[in-house]
């Protein structure tokens, strides 16, 4: 299977914050195609968790991080004239809720839902707004709250956006979830590349729950692992005036600053270098938004956050470069190579 076939894939994989479960049980069948099943584990919050390397416990454990979470909503209340109740999981920006396609993930399957709005011919005159999330609701088709139960829905019940994966010109991809359903693609790449290599320190390849709500399982991971080294692979919001020149297209990029933390500077040089000596593009810059690798950075790792430019981020139309994806694995693949020079 193609890599552009694998990320088509999993992104249409659902799995909001807290409901990751599908999502885990897909990347987990193909973890244990490449590695023994009794290297990869569940930890309490939903983690799914990867070691191998060397069996030393005073060896150094180098971790490579991505979220397997996406934006979403739950259902909060039927409405006694049917429609759907909600709210929000993860940083949504509401102006991109209204003129929607839904999925209601209940028990007895996906129920359509559409997130509409009053249109011009009866707004008498009023001047468009936009409307905040809790005054929406999700309309299934049904005219009482009855009905809406009768299709299975229930409070609590997760709801992600109904997903298109498009391609574009010049090897670009455009989707709901890239962020950062490429990223566990990255890991399962990388993984598939060095699960022979005799290395000097320990692997732990970590698939996280909850990042968009908080970074909540990666605090789990820099709790009860306790890396020396974290690699966080997630998206580079770009291109605009804090970005710089980092763009799409032009080689994975290291996200040396973002609202949440500093990159290492001797890890970040570390990784330069490798992709200098090995002849592959790679870009660098500064942006907004947070990563896994911070809350573990806080417990004394060293921090380099390494992913692809994004345009669009956190919308339905997400866009990264296919060619920024494959250098990003072979970049990975390399700096774990060479995991024995590590700063």
């Amino acid at each position: 299977m193609s890599l552009l076939d694998e990320l088509r894939e999993l992104v249409l994989v659902p799995g909001v914050s807290g409901y990751e479960e599908r999502v885990r049980e897909f990347i987990k069948g193909r973890v244990e195609r490449i590695v023994d099943a009794g290297c990869v584990r569940v930890d309490s919050i939903g983690n799914l968790i990867v070691e191998i390397g060397c069996r030393d416990e005073a060896a150094r454990r180098i971790a490579l991080i991505a979220h397997m979470d996406e934006l979403g909503l739950v259902v909060t209340k039927i409405e006694s004239d049917g429609r759907v109740a909600f709210r929000k999981l993860g940083g949504i920006d509401d102006r991109v809720l209204v003129g929607t396609y839904w999925e209601i993930l209940t028990e007895r399957g996906v129920v359509n839902g559409v997130v509409g709005l009053r249109p011009p011919h009866l707004a008498l005159g009023e001047q468009p707004k936009i409307v905040p999330w809790h005054e929406l609701r999700i309309d299934v088709g049904t005219s009482s709250r009855e009905e809406t139960e009768a299709l299975g829905v229930k409070v609590l019940d997760p709801i992600v956006f109904k997903k298109s994966f498009v391609e574009l010109a010049n090897g670009v991809v455009s989707a709901r979830a890239l962020d950062d359903r490429f990223g566990c693609i990255v890991l399962l790449k990388v993984l598939e590349r060095v699960a022979g290599l005799d290395l000097p320190c320990k692997l732990l390849f970590v698939w996280s729950v909850q990042e968009e709500i908080g970074l909540r399982g990666a605090r789990v991971i820099a709790n009860t692992l306790r890396p020396d080294v974290v690699f966080a692979v997630d998206s580079f919001p770009c291109c605009s005036a804090l970005t710089g020149d980092v763009r799409l297209g032009g080689g994975p990029v290291l996200r040396v600053i973002d609202r949440s933390s500093i990159s290492s500077p001797d890890l970040v040089k570390f990784v330069m270098r490798v992709a200098d000596e090995a002849g592959l593009p790679l870009q660098w810059g500064v942006t907004g938004g947070g990563n896994d690798g911070s809350v573990i950075q806080n417990v004394g790792a060293k921090l380099a956050v390494i992913g692809v430019p994004m345009k669009y981020s956190h919308s339905l139309v997400e866009c990264i470069s296919l060619r920024d994806l494959e250098g990003l694995i072979d970049v990975l693949h390399r700096v774990v190579e060479r995991a024995g020079e590590l700063p």
